[in-house]
Formats: C-alpha cells, structure tokens, sequence
C-alpha cells in the first residue's frame, strides 16, 4: 500500500516535472519568437523609417521638377507668344515692303514710258518743238522766259531774221556762286531740261555773256561737257548742250554743278 502512494507521488512528481520543463520549453518558445518578430519588427520599422525618407526625397525632387515644368511652361509661352509677335512684324514688314516694290515698279513702268515718248519725240521733234515742251513743263518763271526768248530767237533764225529784246532783270546772285578767272568767268548750273539738252547758268549780260559764248560744264574741276550759249538776260543764261566727254551724259549735271563760259 505504501509502495502503491510511494509510485503515485513519483509519477504526480514526474508530471509535474514535465509539465515544468514542457511550460518552459515553450516558454523559451515564445520568447525566442517574440525576439524575432521584435527584430522583424525592428527590421521593418526601419525599412519603413527608409521607404518614408525616400518617399520624402522623391516627393522634394516632384515638387522640385514640377516647378522647373511650370518655369519652363511660363517661358515657353512667353517665347511663342514673343515669336507671334516676330511673326506678325516680319509678315507686316515684308508686306509693306512688297507694297513699296510692286509701287516703285508702277513708276518706274511710267517712267520708262515717258523716257520712251520723250526719246522718241526728241529724235522726230525740231529744236523749236523741243523748247515749245520744255516751256509747257517749265515752272520756274525765269527759267521759263529764258526758254521763251530761245524758242523767239529759234523761230527768227529759222525765219532768217533777227531781232534784240529788252533784257528782263531778275534778282541778283550772291557773289560766291560767280567767280571771275583767266579764262572765262565760273558760274554754276541752276537748272537742267535733260530731255532738250538746255541748262540754265546763273551767268547774264552782267557779267558780260552774249549769245554765241562757249561754256564748259565741270565736274571735280574737269570739263565733262561742252555748250553754247543760246540765249543770255540780264543775271541768267540758257545754253545748249553739244558735246560730252567719254564716259559722262546728261546725268551727271545738276543743279549747283560747276560751269565756266568762255567769251567767243
């Protein structure tokens, strides 16, 4: 009987033991699984801790890049809004420019079609007929009594006769424009008639032209035309053009170009 509560106490002993030694195995169990989920747990806060920075930097690098876009978007209209600005000057300049040529070729067609009428007529018209439309173009009232008393003098030579008008006085020339030299007396040109080949010289009777008197036009001191002298009042004079030098026309006369009559 003894023996039998002596094995019972053994075996509760036994069970006990083992109940002891199986809680504390699976409480090492659990306390090594708590000590890898926490360092899981580390782990992955950690990562957390990572991923938040590099969600963090990449959002400073979005927010960054997209004011560069916004930046680069403002200037980008600003540029096409400048370019549609170049655009519309440029396609008005070249239209203005287009208006400018297609006007200066319509002159220049009429002006070419005078020229042409005019050639034309002054190889088929006579001198007289030649300083009759001078006198009808003239506006300068003394160039054109110059004129007129020519186109007398024409119509008397052709008549054969002759006859002496009373000289008309105009007003007088500044002293600086008529010079007085070895050869002949230097003037210049007041006006030229290029169609008829007639210049007016602002040399007269006062200075002691007569009809007759040969003038050299020159140009850089040097004659580049020779004239005579077709009719002569009282501070003016009207010659014709006779000859040019090589190289030089009617063109190169203008108003204020230097002349030097020379007495016959």
């Amino acid at each position: 009987m003894e023996n039998k509560s002596m094995l019972l106490k053994i075996s509760l002993l036994v069970c006990v033991i083992l109940g002891v030694v199986s809680a504390l195995f699976f409480i090492s169990l659990l306390r090594k699984s708590e000590l890898e989920f926490n360092e899981k747990k580390a782990i992955l806060i950690k990562e957390n801790m990572d991923l938040k920075d590099k969600f963090e930097s990449l959002e400073k690098d979005v927010s960054e890049k997209l004011a560069s876009m916004e930046k680069l978007q403002k200037e980008k209209e600003l540029f096409e809004e400048r370019l549609s600005l170049i655009k519309n000057e440029t396609a008005k300049i070249v239209e203005s420019y287009v208006k400018q040529l297609d006007k200066l070729k319509r002159k220049n067609a009429v002006y070419m079609k005078k020229i042409s009428t005019l050639e034309k007529s002054s190889k088929s018209a006579t001198p007289i007929e030649r300083v009759k439309e001078a006198i009808s173009k003239e506006n300068n009232r003394d160039i054109k009594k110059v004129l007129e008393d020519t186109l007398r003098k024409l119509e008397l030579i052709k008549a054969g006769k002759s006859v002496s008008l009373e000289p008309i006085i105009v007003a007088p020339v500044s002293s600086d424009l008529v010079e007085k030299s070895d050869a002949g007396k230097t003037g210049s040109v007041l006006s030229v008639d290029r169609a008829n080949s007639l210049i007016v010289i602002n040399l007269g009777r006062k200075d002691g032209l007569a009809e007759g008197d040969s003038c050299k036009v020159l140009f850089n001191g040097q004659s580049i035309a020779e004239a005579d002298v077709v009719s002569v009042r009282y501070s003016i004079a009207a010659s014709h053009i006779n000859l040019f030098q090589p190289k030089y026309g009617i063109e190169d006369i203008n108003d204020g170009t230097s002349v030097l009559v020379m007495k016959k």
